[in-house]
């Protein structure tokens, strides 16, 4: 059954083989990848080898638009095949699932002694249906990227270079079908792989939440992998903890929605720079929400967390839906049962994404206490609130508490002005009462 479900009945042999590990998740990688390329590759050889055919030109006679031609004649045929192929690596996708999801509910429940029945429920398997149907969609978009992109420019250099190095038409052809099929075979793999990584990565965390809400558990603790890869979202997300039922129910609503809304019920957490600061936050489609700001990264470095100036608190943050792991592509992140009744927690409801806020954007203004520091406000704020906030003056209330006192009205005035703006109509109330927004309109005083 688990050869079945695209599971080695070798990963269950010990709990060291279990996707809970990190050597059991990656040996359940290996086997998606190799048979994703198994059903993929004739089709993709196939037609690298018509292009071959169809390259072999006399390179030196024709134009450059005449090469140009070519080139784009071979990548329409390449294009074409190479995103009907991912029909084929969809299924691979919908059993490796599957049997995740099973091995990982398994795992569970012999690594954290619970006493959980073994069945494949109606939610298991809407997931793995889930999983070839998002992942149809993104990746005849970006099969098709591939080919646009780094095969048609494999294709143009080699080209360019066999004809500036006075190379004959036979060389020209042959060496230019060696890096299109290396290019090809590099690139797809590459792809491949953070594919099937993503949605092993879904699949375990599913699996948890499933067992975990199986055995009456309440809360996870998100556990990341310390070392010199980490990044600053995984690095932040570490060690926080978030309710069960509201992150199982964002699989259920993921599930049950289109395809394309996936990143908008379970976004990704990314750093992105905004005026010269680095933030973290969830990236939906359109959106870029952040929830922390990176103080000091410890990207590089082992067992570092870093210092982070939190934005959103936990609960703020599954109500974007970006309390879950996978973070990212290629995310390492686990989760780890909390035991004891979680306290009562208002979190957005997870039947859809919360509504979108504004763009936000950075400029450093006159702030109070002169910090050149910007406080990350929405776009819509008023137009005024750089004359609202001006720096207080120097020695503070103890020289000169009058100018003081006027400063600090001006400062109340901007605070409200702050909390009245439309945009900030879709936020809870802890984003506008953070302390950080206090400190930084005082210059850190």
């Amino acid at each position: 059954v688990l050869w079945l479900l695209g599971i080695p009945e070798s990963l269950t042999k010990a709990d060291g083989g279990s996707p809970l590990t990190r050597g059991g998740f990656d040996a359940i990688v290996r086997a998606l990848v190799a048979q994703m390329l198994e059903a993929t590759n004739p089709q993709q050889r196939r037609v690298i080898a018509q292009a071959k055919a169809f390259l072999d030109r006399r390179w030196g006679a024709l134009s450059l638009d005449e090469r140009e031609r070519v080139v784009l004649q071979v990548v329409g045929g390449l294009k074409q095949t190479f995103q009907a192929s991912v029909d084929a690596a969809l299924e691979p996708i919908t059993r490796s699932v599957a049997g995740t999801i099973t091995a990982t509910r398994q795992a569970t429940a012999l690594k954290h002694k619970l006493d959980l029945p073994r069945v494949f429920s109606a939610r298991d398997d809407a997931i793995a249906n889930h999983a070839r149907s998002s992942n149809a969609v993104y990746m005849r978009d970006h099969m098709g990227k591939i080919v646009e992109g780094p095969l048609a420019d494999v294709m143009r250099r080699a080209i360019a270079r066999g004809i500036d190095d006075g190379l004959d038409d036979a060389t020209i052809s042959r060496d230019l079908g060696k890096a299109l099929a290396g290019t090809a075979a590099e690139r797809t793999q590459a792809y491949y792989t953070m594919v099937a990584s993503t949605a092993t990565a879904r699949a375990r965390s599913y699996g948890t939440l499933a067992s975990f809400q199986q055995a009456g558990i309440e809360r996870y603790r998100v556990q990341a992998v310390l070392d010199e890869n980490t990044c600053d979202a995984c690095r932040f997300m570490h060690g926080r903890t978030f309710d069960v039922g509201p992150a199982a129910d964002r699989f259920a609503a993921a599930a049950g929605g289109n395809a394309a809304e996936l990143p908008d019920i379970q976004p990704f957490v990314t750093t992105r720079k905004i005026g010269g600061l680095r933030f973290i936050g969830a990236r939906t489609r359109h959106t870029f929400e952040p929830i922390a700001e990176v103080e000091r990264s410890a990207v590089g470095r082992l067992d570092a967390v870093g210092t982070y100036r939190e934005i959103l608190g936990s609960a703020h943050i599954q109500g974007l839906g970006a309390g879950c792991c996978p973070f990212h592509p290629h995310c390492r992140c686990v989760l780890l049962p909390v035991f004891g009744k979680a306290p009562a927690r208002r979190v957005a409801p997870a039947q859809a994404p919360p509504p979108q806020a504004p763009p936000f954007e950075s400029a450093a203004k006159p702030y109070v206490g002169g910090s050149t520091r910007p406080v990350v406000v929405p776009s819509t704020l008023p137009d005024n609130l750089s004359d609202l906030v001006r720096p207080l003056p120097q020695g503070g209330d103890r020289e000169r508490p009058g100018d003081f006192s006027d400063a600090w009205k001006k400062h109340q005035t901007a605070l409200q002005a702050i909390k009245s703006a439309p945009a900030f109509s879709a936020h809870q109330p802890d984003f506008i009462e953070a302390p950080w927004i206090i400190e930084r309109l005082h210059g850190g005083g």
